[in-house]
């Protein structure tokens, strides 16, 4: 991907390596810079109320006067979530609401594991699907709140539920004596 020009893959990491470069000389306005700072205010809010955190609303009210009190770079006023969701989810919710997403993630993964190395090809193929998912939003997780939107929540309960149904649908008719009969 990084070699064929068509996706723009290399000038969009060379504009990373650039944007942490001007960050570590003390320019945070780029968008992984911003992405720093926030990550920072957030993580300076978590060390505040680590157990339940902030909460939704109080979280950009800290941020504010992180930054008022220069603590914090005025970008993150703008912003409200750290565009990281376990940073995001930590600072609002505190290390309960962590485990949550943790959970959120991981209770899936457990799911569907057994089934990634089944022999039935229609098997596995649903288990990897399963699997991407949560996979994918820890992905997206890094650098944005897709759980903060009820879009995405919507779209991750909806695709967990498709791919559980019918990984279940397709291991009952494979296991049914049905299905076994010559």
């Amino acid at each position: 991907m990084f070699s064929i020009p068509q996706l723009n893959v290399q000038p969009r990491i060379q504009r990373a390596f650039e944007d942490i470069a001007l960050y570590q000389k003390g320019n945070s306005n780029t968008s992984l810079g911003a992405r720093f700072e926030m990550w920072q205010g957030a993580i300076q809010l978590t060390q505040t109320k680590p157990l339940f955190g902030w909460g939704k609303d109080q979280y950009q009210n800290g941020m504010v006067e992180l930054a008022e009190q220069g603590y914090a770079n005025p970008v993150v006023k703008t912003f409200s979530h750290a565009h990281n969701e376990f940073i995001d989810r930590t600072a609002k919710h505190g290390v309960v609401g962590l485990i949550v997403l943790l959970l959120l993630y991981g209770v899936p993964l457990w799911y569907f594991n057994p089934y990634l190395k089944n022999p039935d090809l229609s098997i596995r193929a649903l288990a990897v699907s399963g699997t991407i998912l949560p996979v994918a939003y820890i992905d997206f997780g890094l650098s944005q709140t897709f759980l903060s939107h009820n879009s995405g929540v919507m779209m991750y309960a909806l695709w967990l539920v498709i791919w559980a149904a019918c990984l279940r649908n397709t291991i009952e008719a494979s296991t049914s004596p049905a299905a076994t009969e010559p």
